[in-house]
């Protein structure tokens, strides 16, 4: 679990803003890791999982996201293959014109398929 993903877990459960369904988000994103982590999700029964309540409860599919909110606050409905963007990053220091030239890489296959393009 990277410096962000505990960043996250540790705002669910102080930050006022996620009220009442803070801990519970907590709760369901360190099973998630942990599914992720132990392999052992099957991508042919689903492309999403749902978890409430730390327990994974059943497969299903991308369109059926926007109901489990209303169905289950704070319940947890991701991917069951985690998709990482990997942004490169590159720059020159242009002394005579002071100057930052930044360029971002994108790799856009991954970027496409987590919007859902592909």
């Amino acid at each position: 679990m990277g410096i962000n993903e505990r960043r996250l877990i540790f705002d669910y459960v102080i930050d006022p803003d996620w009220d009442p369904e803070g801990e519970e988000l907590a709760m369901n994103a360190l099973e998630y890791r942990r599914l992720l982590e132990s392999k052992t999700l099957v991508p042919s029964k689903g492309t999403h999982i749902l978890i409430v309540h730390g327990k994974l409860i059943r497969y299903g599919t991308s369109e059926e996201e926007d109901n489990m909110d209303k169905q289950y606050p704070g319940c947890y409905y991701a991917p069951v293959v985690e998709h990482i963007v990997e942004l490169k990053c590159s720059a020159n220091d242009d002394n005579r014109n002071k100057e930052w030239q930044v360029c971002i890489i994108y790799n856009l296959w991954i970027i496409r398929s987590l919007m859902g393009i592909i």
